[in-house]
């Protein structure tokens, strides 16, 4: 059966909500729990030198079914996990982190899956800051974890487990993001979208996104589709923004965001700030990390 464990790199009193993100609920459905209860849980020791304390807690994670949640918040283009969700209170960088994982017993060999389960820690930041995933990949390479797999979001996060409502999902209980985008300025939507396209992240939406991209340079003098968006200061993208929004492109952008995000055919039945399936996006660690 496979093992799984959420590891929260902060002492349990400096956790907060932290502390009880993804709780466990019984599936009713097929037999399975999901979320973690308090013996999968984690925490940051230290010892008497304020030294994480070496233990065995993550020691059986080692086959490819095993999973490793490693849980906090994060912010676009974060170089640190924080207690709160605008990345303050208290942090720890990816160094950091790969470091409390050894000493609680994490194989060097392992193949688990390990997952930051912490919001838009996939998402680059503004003039090319790279996102919280690119250096924790870089850390764990460096300390020879090169052969589990890397998993991070694209977006926020639901802190629990919530009731599908989708007959088309398995089992009664999953975990979610939210396409916060749906509800933000259009320059935010904008990066979201040209961040998907150049990670090839749509799916069915791939012909329709490729389509508004080319509308989108016809009406946008000077607007290069290959320029990677996190080069984009802000000016520039709500400069961009406005020409989409000029050329009436910015509702069909959110909608075929939010039609990838519920994985339905043309946004039918999609409201704004509905819930998400997670993006998810797998980075290498067995090299210089890129996306899959």
């Amino acid at each position: 059966m496979a093992r799984k464990k959420i590891f929260t790199p902060f002492k349990i009193a400096d956790a907060g909500l932290l502390a009880s993100t993804l709780e466990y609920r019984e599936d009713k459905e097929d037999g399975e729990y999901r979320g973690f209860k308090p013996e999968d849980r984690v925490f940051l020791t230290l010892d008497a030198d304020q030294r994480p304390c070496r233990t065995e807690a993550l020691k059986a994670l080692q086959a490819p079914d095993d999973q490793l949640y490693v849980n906090g918040h994060c912010t676009r283009g974060a170089e640190t996990l924080a207690t709160r969700e605008d990345g303050t209170g208290a942090t720890v960088n990816a160094d950091a982190v790969v470091s409390q994982l050894e000493a609680n017993g994490l194989p060097e060999a392992t193949q688990a899956k390990i997952k930051l389960w912490a919001c838009l820690s996939a998402t680059p930041g503004d003039y090319g800051k790279e996102p919280f995933v690119f250096h924790f990949a870089r850390s764990l390479h460096a300390a020879r974890y090169r052969n589990a797999r890397l998993f991070a979001y694209t977006h926020s996060l639901r802190q629990q487990m919530e009731a599908t409502k989708d007959p088309r999902e398995k089992g009664g209980w999953h975990k979610y993001g939210v396409l916060e985008s749906v509800q933000d300025s259009d320059s935010a939507v904008l990066r979201r979208f040209l961040f998907m396209v150049q990670t090839n992240q749509f799916g069915k939406g791939k012909n329709l996104a490729a389509g508004l991209l080319r509308a989108l340079a016809a009406k946008a003098p000077g607007f290069n589709a290959q320029q990677k968006v996190e080069s984009y200061s802000e000016v520039e993208l709500q400069q961009l923004a406005a020409a989409a929004a000029g050329a009436n492109l910015m509702k069909a952008i959110r909608d075929v965001l939010l039609a990838e995000a519920e994985g339905l055919p043309g946004g039918a039945g999609v409201r704004t700030g509905e819930r998400a399936h997670t993006y998810r996006r797998e980075v290498l660690i067995s090299a210089a990390p890129m996306w899959k």
